[in-house]
């Protein structure tokens, strides 16, 4: 696994990431099996409408969280925040 740590960061974070990425991995196998099921061939109608269902949700969070980053970032520059964002003066997200 590539390292995805910059120097200033904790190490906790990245462990955390790290495991949640796998465990997400092994639970889309899961959720694989049971809904691309042999009896919906050739079509596979629930498969497809649970996978369009789940990047519909997926651009849906990554939308709200851009935004979020995004304000943050705003607000930051003004210096309304009472402290730097991650901990480090000068900081911004990368969107």
């Amino acid at each position: 696994m590539p390292e995805t740590r910059e120097p200033y960061q904790e190490s906790w974070p990245i462990s955390v990431q790290s495991a949640l990425t796998v465990s997400m991995g092994g639970l889309g196998g899961i959720v694989a099996s049971t809904v691309y099921r042999a009896e919906d061939a050739p079509r596979y109608l629930p498969g497809l409408g649970v996978t369009m269902g789940t990047q519909g949700l997926l651009i849906l969070l990554v939308g709200i969280t851009h935004i979020h980053f995004r304000h943050l970032n705003r607000i930051s520059r003004e210096g309304r925040l009472k402290e730097p964002l991650e901990g480090q003066p000068g900081f911004f997200y990368t969107l």
